[in-house]
Order: structure tokens, then C-alpha cells, then sequence
């Protein structure tokens, strides 16, 4: 006698819904591991192992992959023969060659949007840099003010308008967090407020000269915190 098993059909719909489900679950853990990365949760060098990352978010092995892929297209793992695959180690050669880039691309968005800002853009530039103020009122918080810092960078590439600097700035950033979290600038934030002020001010009067000329100042004094602090530290 035979027996006939009816296959159960899966529809388009539900087909969508697990791919967009997988999707949403690979960008979140993309981004957890990477905040881990950037704030030495997971430390320079440590293995990063596939089944590892699976069983700590509950994930299959497939988005798993797809996290691990983009991490090391961004330059945060890298694989190592005999150990697999590692965070990728801090060291003074990486960081010359990260800021090298940053200061190219960051002076050409700081002068786009010396040209370009709008009273909303200015609106929110200012009050980055008052929050950044209230912060010093307050226990030491590194991990506040990087993002605050960050995100006074991060507005000025938005106003340039030039989403394609906006997309490789992001990644620059990303990286420098890590360093600077791993130097430690509590001695530095009124300096760097200081700095973001002066920067501001030619911006809001469109000056474009003066403005690239305080960004490259205040690249170069974090530069030359951040070796003279990664000599000492690795």
C-alpha cells in the first residue's frame, strides 16, 4: 500500500516575512557586536568565533555568517591563520591610516556645509555643543561624550549634503570611537568643546577658509593625543 504525505506549501508572503525576519536579525547583531567591538567589550584581538556569536543572540548559523562578512568588510574582524577569526588589534599603523582618510574627508564636509547650513542645521549644531557643556557639569562619562562628540562630527558631514562622504565618514568614525575610548580623553573634553565652538563660528559665518583651517587644528591636537597615548598603551 502506498502512502501519500501532502508536502506543506509554504506561500510567498510567509517566504518574505522569514527573509525580512533573518534580515532584521543579522542588522541587529551586526550592530551589537560592532558597539562591543568599538567600546572593548570584546578586546582587540580576542577570537570571534561563528557558533559563539550564534548561541549568545539565539541565531542560526545563516544571518551569523552574513554579521561576520560585513564585519570584516568594515575592517572590524579579520581572519588569522591558525586562530580564525579575530577583532581586529589596535595599533598606531592602523590609526595613521584611519586618520589619514578622516582628515581628507572631514575638511571637504566641513567645507560643504560651511556652504550649505540652513538655521535648523546650526539649531541642532549648538545645542550638540550645549549638551556637550552640561556633560562636563558631570561624573566622568567617556562613553556620553564620545557619542556626543561623534555626533557634532556627524552633523557637519549631513549638512555638506553629500550622502556619499556621509557613508565612508560613518565608517571612519566608528573606528576612531574605538580608539578614542581605548585612550581615554577625560583630560581632553573642554579642549575638544573649546575647539567644536571655534569650529562653529566660521561655519555660521560661512568662512569657509577660517573653518577648514580649526578642523584641521582640531584633528591634528587629537592626532597627537592619540599617539603620544597609543605609544604608552600598546
Amino acid at each position: 500500500m502506498l502512502i501519500y504525505i501532502q508536502e506543506k506549501k509554504i506561500d510567498g508572503d510567509t517566504m518574505s516575512k522569514q527573509k525580512e525576519g533573518s534580515k532584521n536579525l543579522a542588522h541587529f547583531i551586526y550592530n551589537d557586536v560592532k558597539r562591543k567591538i568599538m567600546t572593548l567589550e570584546l578586546a582587540p584581538g580576542s577570537s570571534l568565533k561563528e557558533v559563539e556569536i550564534s548561541q549568545m543572540y539565539d541565531a542560526s548559523r545563516t544571518p551569523v555568517r552574513e554579521v561576520i562578512k560585513e564585519l570584516m568588510f568594515h575592517s572590524f574582524i579579520e581572519y588569522k591563520e591558525g586562530r580564525g577569526n579575530i577583532v581586529c588589534p589596535l595599533s598606531v599603523d592602523s590609526y595613521n591610516s584611519i586618520f589619514q582618510l578622516r582628515s581628507v574627508l572631514e575638511i571637504l564636509s566641513t567645507r560643504l556645509a560651511t556652504i550649505n547650513w540652513t538655521q535648523k542645521d546650526m539649531v541642532k549644531l549648538k545645542e550638540n555643543i550645549e549638551k556637550q557643556k552640561v556633560l562636563l557639569q558631570k561624573d566622568y562619562a567617556p562613553l556620553e561624550f564620545l557619542n556626543l562628540d561623534r555626533e557634532f562630527h556627524k552633523l557637519l558631514v549631513q549638512i555638506s549634503g553629500n550622502p556619499y562622504l556621509c557613508k565612508q565618514l560613518e565608517n571612519m568614525y566608528d573606528h576612531c570611537f574605538r580608539y578614542n575610548y581605548f585612550c581615554d580623553f577625560e583630560n581632553r573634553y573642554s579642549l575638544a568643546i573649546n575647539e567644536h565652538e571655534r569650529i562653529l563660528n566660521f561655519v555660521v559665518t560661512r568662512n569657509i577658509f577660517a573653518a577648514q583651517e580649526e578642523m584641521k587644528t582640531h584633528l591634528s591636537n587629537i592626532n597627537s593625543e592619540i599617539l603620544i597615548r597609543l605609544a604608552k598603551k600598546l
